[in-house]
């Protein structure tokens, strides 16, 4: 059980909340309807943020009802299959070197340093491992220890309802769209991240702010202004993946009457998975949840 939630905690971490360059208005909602002429039942969108604060948490009855009248639940990938959570610890790993031959002595120093004394992690211990998990697990010193995740909240919610629970794409696919950029460039952006943790702290609190005020195309700025430096990671990991997500939307809102959850960086822009659902011809409307 306990390793089970791990796992579950490291692919909420897995969805970092990146953004896709360019910039189209869009209604402040989170939540979105679409509808197409061959369905009997809308689809519901709805944008997530992988933690948040418990005290900053919010879902209203809105939300509650889509998901209520929906026949199932839609994440990024299926958080309750044990076959999908088992294939996690083998795609976590270098493959052939760790985290000390894509550093500098001197970097490998600092992010030692940080992760002993503020993480309490030996670094030997997770010296394997790929960046983007250690960006997981020094996630709670920028959140904050008391936090809650819309996934599992909504999962817990569909499993009382007893609603299926799916995914958009697998375990597998989601670590993949990491493993297309370069490990050396994750692994320094890392020791940015370690080297001033009060502007990553920052970063967070500005979007945190722009989420809980529904403002996707505040979210969009935000994130492409701190990811500037790097924006293969926009293209990679928000861009390519919202354009392969599509037509396996499709095919869910053909059958209509699902409820599908994602980061919400994966709504907004030009090529945001709302834009390009409204070129495809479907009617996608915001709804007022608060």
């Amino acid at each position: 059980m306990k390793k089970t939630f791990l796992l579950k905690r490291m692919l909420l971490f897995v969805g970092v909340m990146l953004v896709a360059a360019g910039s189209q208005a869009q209604s402040a909602s989170l939540l979105w309807k679409v509808t197409s002429q061959g369905s009997t039942k809308p689809t519901y969108i709805f944008g997530t943020i992988h933690s948040i604060p418990q005290s900053q948490f919010f879902f209203p009855e809105a939300i509650n009802e889509a998901l209520k009248s929906s026949d199932k639940l839609v994440l990024e990938i299926d958080m309750d299959s044990t076959e999908e959570l088992a294939t996690l610890p083998s795609l976590i790993v270098l493959k052939g070197k760790t985290m000390k031959d894509l550093l500098t002595a001197e970097e490998v120093k600092k992010l030692s340093r940080y992760l002993s004394d503020s993480a309490g992690i030996p670094f030997e211990q997770v010296t394997a491992f790929k960046p983007f998990v250690f960006t997981s697990l020094l996630l709670p010193k920028i959140v904050g220890s008391s936090t809650i995740s819309y996934e599992q909240h909504l999962l817990a919610a569909a499993k009382q309802m007893g609603k299926p629970v799916d995914g958009i794409e697998t375990v597998a696919e989601q670590v993949d769209a990491f493993d297309k950029l370069p490990m050396e460039q994750q692994a320094k952006q890392l020791v940015e991240m370690v080297s001033d943790m009060n502007k990553a702290r920052e970063e967070y609190q500005q979007l945190l702010n722009a989420y809980t005020n529904q403002q996707l195309n505040k979210i969009a700025e935000l994130t492409e202004k701190s990811n500037k430096d790097f924006p293969q990671f926009s293209q990679v990991l928000i861009t390519d993946r919202n354009v392969s997500w599509i037509p396996r939307l499709e095919k869910i809102i053909g059958n209509g009457g699902a409820f599908v959850a994602v980061g919400a960086a994966h709504l907004p822009g030009s090529n945001g998975v709302v834009e390009l659902l409204k070129k495809k011809g479907y009617s996608v409307e915001p709804v007022t949840i608060k």
